[in-house]
């Protein structure tokens, strides 16, 4: 595939800019310390891919100070387009075929980015010869296959469990693969990245807690590509949005595996 099957490229602006503001509030203290955690200071010359609304990215520019830079790799930059930083640059492209200068980067990070990325072993590579001798690798990506119930009315939770498995037949449909976090450790250790940290959260959550509410606008965003499966029907969406509502539901809607990985020095990407 030579375009990206973005699953949320053709919701409104304003609708997918809310939605990526509510994972940012949700998993940017997460990402904050992941980042944190390799080193990063002032001076720093890092790499963002797929920054989204941006809020990471402008945080690494605060980070890294006027002496250091940021690239912000963006395939449709509509939320930063209009970004005035000095010390940010964009690159408007697929990250599996940007052209970053070799051994530059002390620090590059995604999140949520590669499970779109049919070429993702073309990014990875891409990535590993961008990042300097001794430089950080920090994704972050969703495994779906561990989504599942856990308590609530009988019916609600059938449809939840139908669109579960609608959203796992959405990716596989595009030739992606729904649980794409679970294949991280072993892509980067294969590329030749060593000291490896695996992070797995699978987050148990109530009705109308900030999970449950991101993956409610996602089922409100892409309710007809759910439907499109033959997975689930209309009924289906009303009651899961009413089950993400309720506080007496609890679910888990999807694990988040985080790696931090370093390449070592003088090293040569493995084929």
């Amino acid at each position: 595939m030579n375009q990206s099957p973005y699953v949320f490229q053709k919701t409104s602006d304003q609708l997918e800019r809310d939605r990526l503001q509510l994972i940012e509030g949700y998993h940017d203290p997460f990402t904050r310390r992941r980042l944190c955690q390799t080193g990063l200071a002032p001076t720093w010359n890092c790499v963002e891919v797929g920054p989204g609304a941006g809020s990471i990215m402008r945080w690494m520019a605060r980070k890294v100070g006027p002496q250091g830079q940021v690239t912000a790799v963006e395939l449709n930059p509509r939320f930063i387009a209009d970004t005035t930083l000095p010390n940010v640059t964009l690159i408007h492209g697929d990250i599996s075929r940007a052209q970053l200068p070799a051994d530059s980067f002390h620090l590059a990070h995604s999140r949520f980015t590669f499970i779109h990325t049919p070429r993702y072993k073309a990014a990875l590579k891409n990535i590993f010869q961008a990042l300097q001798p001794g430089g950080w690798l920090v994704l972050e990506e969703p495994d779906f296959y561990v989504a599942r119930v856990v308590t609530g009315p009988k019916l609600l939770s059938q449809s939840v469990q139908r669109i579960n498995e609608a959203i796992e037949h959405m990716f596989l449909n595009a030739g992606l693969d729904p649980a794409f976090g679970m294949t991280l450790p072993g892509h980067l250790q294969k590329l030749g990245f060593n000291n490896l940290t695996v992070e797995n959260a699978t987050p148990v959550v109530k009705g109308g807690s900030p999970m449950a509410m991101i993956m409610q606008r996602s089922a409100n965003l892409l309710g007809w590509q759910y439907l499109a499966t033959g997975r689930a029907t209309k009924t289906d969406l009303t009651r899961y949005t009413r089950f993400a509502e309720d506080p007496r539901c609890w679910a888990i809607y999807h694990g988040t595996v985080a790696v931090m990985a370093q390449k070592p020095k003088n090293r040569s990407p493995k084929s």
